[in-house]
């Protein structure tokens, strides 16, 4: 070892630098998980720590300079140029001069000399490197955390974005998996419920995002790990619960994850004896408990609608938590109605019991709107309810919801339905249903921009629903938007790949797109076979002219009429036309489902030969329908009129009708209209050939 080297270990020990490098080291850890600690308790940057740890990096050579230039006891408080006590009586007695050794050509003078402070060369730089100065500057760097910390915390920048497409980055994600069921299968309904109604509660604060039911249900019993599940579901953190319920008493684990890191915000247990009437209330403590993990802001009204019960009556909440689970079955499984009796009972049991009647006459309306439409007692019923529902409480979001729902199925009013699920938002409800409510009815106002951001609320809040994607794209499809429409088809298609219904919209689009009808047929056949959604078959079959194919899948109905007419076999054709004649029953005036009916006859008179009186019903039908009315459904009601008017020789009216659709963007395209036999007497048109041209 070199005689330099020697001399420069011999003064690091003799400046006490190890045991200040250890005391630093040491204070450094303790810092960094008080930092840490503050990090994760506040919500606040996962890279608040590191910015924490690059401050101390930085302030160790400093420290470590500082401590070797400084004599140690008890001068090793201020340098001897700091004057007053440090330069007289508080300096140390080590304060002279050493002898250098004569074999010491300057290497110990270029790092300090032996000597203390007063007699080190290092000019201006010694004056700095004093322990003022390193105190200082540390407090300063503690003091610039602080103020960086502080900051993010008062204006929430901290806040994750990991929301999905479109989210506000400023309102929290929260995905609350399907709890674990500990008390065997009587528990089962009761947990489902619970489950179902924490999700309610939740989705009232207005700066939180709930993944609705219909999404987190997937992940019963799964295997994925938390990040796995947060990613496909757009979440930031994950909640996870277990219930158990013996007799009367109830035992309720939960958890809170960070879904970013895998990290337990929290973890409570509910492990008092906690009977059934004391259920709601661990579920608003639970509510509040995640809003304030998740650093949300409730407003007054919306704590106070967390705190507030719906009920008094054990009993009565214990029915509707139950109903839930059967509700969230969905209209089509068996044991569904049992969800409305069980909101029946609750109501009988606790007749104030609004919450109850909002339940019931959404549970009859979806059974309307589904498996029993035209069930006139199902729509009375669900009226009634929501009515009730509604006297005893004019704000409840579910209520309006449910009334906002009936409009638009039963009545086809839609400023009516707009008009209810607007104030079910204002009260507060932030579910996947309603904004996928508010987004049918919008296009149905030609309010296509809210429409497309409602859908997209409701795919965000319910990303595994293939059901909310197939609305997405039948509204950009209506608007001619395709290259959108095949995007929401698409990850709709990933999430059901053996759903045949997706392969026959993603043939649709193909052709409108201006695909081949026969390429068409070719890759629906690849995909899902022939004997599936023959009716997407029989049309491709349509539009590439092989009529034989449409007679063979085609038992009955308009398209197959159409094909016997393109085989010369007119005579049956019109006999089937004329049958619809005598069976078509006169429409109820006034209502949008008259327009339908119209327009069938329309088409049965233009088959028969019948042109005038076709026109005429034609004419009527967009006339009972107008754009003002139902932005939807008139673009549908054009294309038939346009086929209609063809078939019955007006030319100049099928090309107007079609221009008119090419003004209001349609899915009607070039392609479509080359492709179409029905306007081939409008081949020779020339503004035909200009809309085919594009």
């Amino acid at each position: 070892m070199s005689t330099r080297l020697r001399s420069l270990i011999r003064e690091i020990h003799r400046r006490s630098v190890w045991q200040v490098l250890g005391v630093y080291l040491a204070g450094s850890w303790v810092a960094l998980e008080v930092v840490g600690g503050i990090v994760e308790s506040a919500g606040l940057p996962e890279w608040l720590p590191g910015m924490a740890l690059v401050l101390l990096v930085l302030g160790l050579p400093i420290v470590l300079a500082t401590a070797f230039v400084q004599e140690g006891a008890p001068s090793g408080i201020r340098s001897p140029r700091d004057g007053g006590e440090a330069a007289g009586a508080g300096r140390s007695t080590d304060a002279q001069p050493h002898p250098r050794p004569a074999s010491d050509d300057g290497a110990t003078a270029a790092v300090g000399r032996s000597a203390g402070g007063a007699s080190m060369p290092l000019g201006r730089l010694g004056s700095l490197l004093t322990w003022r100065n390193a105190i200082g500057g540390g407090v300063a760097a503690l003091a610039l955390w602080g103020v960086v910390a502080t900051g993010l915390l008062l204006t929430g920048a901290g806040a994750s974005t990991r929301l999905g497409e479109g989210g506000d980055p400023a309102r929290a994600s929260v995905a609350v998996l399907p709890f674990a069921n500990m008390g065997g299968e009587d528990n089962e309904a009761f947990t489902a419920g619970l489950h179902d109604e924490l999700l309610t509660q939740l989705s009232r604060v207005s700066s939180i995002d709930v993944i609705s039911r219909t999404s987190v249900m997937e992940y019963r019993d799964t295997r994925k790990n938390i990040r796995d599940i947060a990613d496909e579901l757009g979440a930031e953190v994950i909640l996870e619960g277990s219930v158990q319920r013996v007799g009367g008493e109830l035992r309720f684990i939960a958890q809170l994850i960070d879904a970013s890191t895998d990290r337990h915000l929290w973890a409570e247990s509910f492990d008092e004896a906690l009977t059934d009437d004391r259920v709601f209330h661990v579920q608003s403590d639970l509510a509040g408990r995640v809003a304030e993990a998740l650093r949300a802001t409730l407003s007054p009204e919306e704590a106070a609608e967390l705190a507030d019960a719906p009920t008094d009556n054990p009993e009565a909440y214990r029915l509707l938590l139950r109903g839930n689970a059967y509700f969230a079955l969905g209209p089509r499984a068996d044991s569904f109605p049992r969800s409305i009796e069980l909101y029946r009972v609750a109501a009988e049991v606790d007749p104030g019991f609004a919450l109850a009647y909002a339940r019931l006459a959404r549970a009859h309306g979806t059974m309307f709107q589904t498996v029993a439409f035209g069930d006139t007692a199902h729509l009375r019923s669900a009226r009634e309810a929501a009515a009730r529902a509604l006297e005893l409480d004019p704000d409840l979001g579910e209520a309006r919801l449910a009334l906002g729902e009936l409009h638009y199925w039963a009545e086809r009013d839609y400023a009516r339905s707009l008009s209810e699920l607007s104030r079910a938002r204002d009260a507060g409800l932030r579910s996947a249903d309603l904004y996928h409510a508010l987004g049918a009815v919008q296009r149905r106002m030609d309010d296509w921009d809210a429409s497309i951001e409602s859908f997209g609320e409701a795919v965000r809040l319910d990303p595994r629903s293939a059901h909310y994607l197939e609305d997405v794209c039948d509204t950009y499809q209506a608007i001619g938007r395709l290259p959108e429409a095949r995007d929401a088809c698409e990850r709709a298609m990933d999430l059901e790949p053996d759903a045949p219904r997706h392969a026959a919209r993603l043939a649709y689009i193909s052709v409108l797109e201006g695909t081949d009808p026969g390429v068409a047929r070719a890759e629906l056949l690849e995909r899902v076979g022939a004997g599936d959604d023959a009716d997407t078959h029989a049309w491709l079959a349509w539009l590439d002219r092989d009529y034989a194919r449409v007679l063979e899948l085609e038992a009955d109905g308009a398209l197959r009429a159409h094909a016997l007419d393109g085989l010369g076999r007119s005579s049956e054709a019109r006999a089937y036309w004329e049958g619809e004649l005598t069976a078509w029953t006169p429409p109820e005036e006034g209502t949008v489902f008259a327009s339908f009916a119209h327009m069938e006859r329309a088409w049965s008179l233009a088959g028969s030969g019948r042109t005038d009186e076709a026109l005429e019903a034609a004419r009527r039908a967009l006339e009972v329908t107008p754009l003002s009315r139902d932005a939807l459904q008139h673009r549908s009601l054009l294309w038939d009129a346009a086929r209609v008017r063809s078939l019955a020789g007006d030319v100049d009216g099928a090309v107007s009708t079609l221009e008119r659709l090419k003004e209001l963007g349609s899915e009607y395209t070039p392609a479509l209209l080359r492709a179409e036999p029905l306007l081939d007497p409008l081949r020779e048109d020339a503004r035909f050939r200009a809309l085919v041209e594009g």
